[in-house]
């Protein structure tokens, strides 16, 4: 597909998007051209082909006088009319926002009673109580205070404290929650970030006049998470907040903590906390039960394949073979074929039903480098298991020079899967000979980035 700025905006609709702007097209608000929607309806049945102005002009979708730089006049006033209604419909999705810019219009009229009546419809809302409504409520406070003290009304009292306590509460709370992204970003990317006024921010969530806010105490419970890991007070706070307060805030917001939450766990269970496993596994389950949540976005394939990985691990087998039949569905259509084929796969492992998994291991595609990856991890315990030691030594191979052929392979993946070929080598060749599987032993308690630690270790007290 050719980069094409129109193009990208039509393609990203969804089909309740296309229903909604195909009547705004036909609004007689726009006066739209009928030549633009003829063009977008066209565009859309030509959905993956690859796009160019000629290739309009040949299809006859138009009159033969139709020159190319009117197609271009067209495809331009298609762009506009597609960003309008994509701004349009996000502004009726923010309540706040929109009053804010409403206030100002009214302002500009002197409507005093609209712009009364809307000051304290935005002064009153409490629905969200998020960073972004203390901004909104700051901006209808300051619509307010330069509405009348421009008019000299000396009978209205300007409330000058209101207004610079929604400011200062909402720098507060959006620096904590920025300084969260920042700090979560450091695990992937090493590139240093100078973060302002931290204390002072820290400081002022803990004792200061913001520190019953909502929007600053979420941030400032997963601040402290995130810089003081040891202390799991704060780990009991924040998930006990949002768990009572989730639904002051955006669907977004909560995804993003509950995220930070989770992120914590499996930092706890990779230092070799296992009790963690199960507080993850029972957040995971808080959040399925959660239709806020569920029904407002399809649940990632990775979140599905971790938490199938979880139950298992926890020898939830029934739950677990229950939570992929019934939410199998609740994945973007296109990966759910997959999604089945790996996750039943891994379940039949756990079963010991070998061929079964070894069969739907076979369908697996291998759209990203986690499937290819984990698939060839399965396999490598299947051989393991049945002391098919042959195709086990063979697959080893395979694997070692996969991740050192694969440039997808982040460092850490490659670091943890070669750690884990390179312990169960050493299991397979020396797991009759005590001493050497007692080096071993005491090699992998120290190892911490190796993929599934857990299995390695319960194959060595099985042989021990």
């Amino acid at each position: 597909m050719a980069s094409n700025k129109t193009t990208e905006l039509i393609y990203s609709l969804n089909k309740h998007e296309i229903k909604s702007f195909t009547a705004f097209l036909k609004s007689p608000y726009f006066n739209t051209n009928p030549q633009v929607d003829v063009l977008f309806n066209w565009l859309l049945k030509q959905k993956g082909e690859e796009f160019n102005f000629q290739n309009v002009l040949k299809s006859k979708l138009f009159s033969k006088k139709t020159t190319l730089s009117h197609l271009r006049y067209l495809m331009s006033d298609l762009n506009k009319l597609v960003e309008n209604f994509l701004a349009i419909k996000k502004l009726d999705d923010q309540p706040l926002l929109y009053n804010s810019i409403l206030l100002k219009a009214l302002a500009d009229k002197n409507c005093d009673k609209s712009f009364s009546f809307t000051y304290q419809l935005q002064s009153d809302y409490k629905a969200v109580l998020n960073a972004d409504t203390l901004l909104q409520k700051f901006s209808a406070e300051e619509s307010r205070y330069m509405y009348y003290s421009s008019r000299q009304k000396r009978t209205v009292s300007l409330n000058h404290n209101k207004l610079l306590f929604n400011l200062d509460a909402f720098y507060v709370a959006k620096k904590l929650q920025l300084e969260c992204e920042i700090l979560s970003a450091k695990n992937i990317n090493e590139e240093y970030h100078v973060i302002l006024l931290e204390k002072e921010m820290v400081s002022l969530a803990r004792s200061g006049p913001f520190k019953d806010e909502p929007a600053v105490k979420l941030y400032y419970f997963l601040l402290l998470m995130l810089t003081e890991p040891q202390n799991e007070n704060h780990y009991t706070e924040g998930l006990g907040f949002i768990n009572k307060h989730e639904q002051f805030f955006t669907v977004e917001e909560v995804k993003d903590a509950y995220q930070y939450i989770k992120n914590y766990c499996i930092k706890k269970i990779n230092a070799g906390n296992p009790v963690y496993t199960q507080k993850l596994f029972d957040l995971y389950k808080t959040i399925l039960g959660n239709r806020r949540m569920m029904y407002h976005d399809y649940f990632s394939q990775w979140e599905f394949k971790n938490l199938v990985t979880i139950s298992l691990r926890l020898k939830e087998k029934k739950w677990c073979f229950d939570f992929i039949k019934k939410y199998i569905n609740y994945l973007k259509p296109g990966e759910r074929s997959n999604a089945l084929n790996y996750n039943m796969a891994y379940w039949y492992w756990s079963e010991k039903k070998y061929h079964l998994s070894l069969k739907l291991l076979q369908k697996v595609e291998f759209t990203d480098v986690v499937y290819q990856l984990d698939s060839r991890a399965v396999i490598l315990k299947i051989y393991y298991e049945t002391d098919d030691y042959d195709s086990l030594f063979y697959h080893l191979s395979a694997f070692r020079a996969y991740l050192r052929r694969n440039t997808a392979v982040s460092e850490t993946l490659r670091i943890q899967y070669s750690n884990l070929i390179r312990y169960t080598l050493r299991i397979a060749r020396h797991g009759l000979n005590k001493q050497k599987m007692t080096e071993v032993k005491k090699a992998l308690k120290s190892e911490i980035r190796v993929a599934d630690k857990g299995w390695l270790e319960k194959q060595i007290e099985v042989l021990y």
